[in-house]
């Protein structure tokens, strides 16, 4: 099974817009909206947007979370499929990486470039 999900790159970068999305932008435009306010200057857009704005940081963090279960349950799934299929020998496979396309005039894998002992 080939890995599809894989937020390892990306989840700290993730996080950070999830939390300038929703904690950082709607703390700024509610501070603008109460020195507009004490100013005598009534925005209640500004308000709205930031209500906006917090619930989107929700529901980025709620699919991010989603993201990251689904991320578990696929590494659980690879790793059955290695327990189940360690101790059997492939023709024709690596025996340091798993590549298995090794034909069988190959004396070196192509992929991990270790010797191979034919016997």
């Amino acid at each position: 099974m080939k890995r599809i999900l894989n937020l390892n790159g990306i989840s700290g970068s993730a996080l950070v817009i999830i939390a300038m999305t929703g904690l950082v932008v709607p703390g700024a435009l509610l501070l603008i909206s109460r020195l507009f306010d004490r100013g005598g200057l009534h925005l209640p857009a500004l308000e709205w947007l930031a209500r906006f704005f917090w619930l989107a940081g929700g529901v980025l963090l709620v699919l991010f979370f989603v993201l990251v279960v689904l991320e578990h349950i696929q590494d659980a799934i690879i790793y059955r499929q290695y327990l189940q299929g360690r101790r059997q020998a492939v023709e024709g496979e690596c025996p340091f990486c798993g590549y298995r396309p090794v034909r069988a005039f190959e004396h070196s894998c192509p992929v991990c470039g270790e010797t191979l002992n034919r016997s």
